[in-house]
């Protein structure tokens, strides 16, 4: 399989906050990725996306940017959630939080995230992971 223009990278934003999700989308278009694939709010609607996705027998994003403090249900259920669903297993995730502390990170990595990255207005790190992810696929 050819690697993806970054245009072409469908990207899911799982962001409650207002202001971080504007600054990375921005970050994400001046890179050269498209706005994001999906955008989900909270932790209740990603997972109903991704039943939705599994149900309907739909192709989900390439890959998904996962925030941890979220409304409802944080981002270590969603990534739980995930791993149990087979279709989900090795579904590619990047953890971007403030809640950097050792315990999430070890944590996101035992659940099979990509990485974790903590969060910075600049984002130069997410594009670096998301350019590492798009050349390795």
């Amino acid at each position: 399989m050819a690697t993806k223009n970054r245009q072409d990278l469908k990207i899911a934003v799982v962001e409650d906050n207002d202001a971080d999700l504007e600054l990375l989308t921005r970050a994400l278009v001046r890179a050269g990725f498209t706005h994001p694939s999906v955008q989900l709010r909270d932790g209740a609607a990603t997972i109903a996306y991704f039943e939705w996705l599994e149900f309907a027998h739909e192709n989900p994003p390439d890959i998904a940017l996962l925030d941890i403090e979220l409304p409802m249900k944080n981002g270590f259920k969603i990534l739980t959630w995930l791993r149990t669903r087979p279709v989900f297993q090795h579904f590619p995730v990047l953890v971007l939080s403030s809640a950097a502390s050792e315990q999430n990170i070890l944590r996101a990595k035992s659940l099979s995230a990509l990485d974790f990255l903590k969060k910075e207005h600049h984002f130069d790190q997410v594009i670096a992971a998301l350019e590492k992810f798009r050349l390795a696929t």
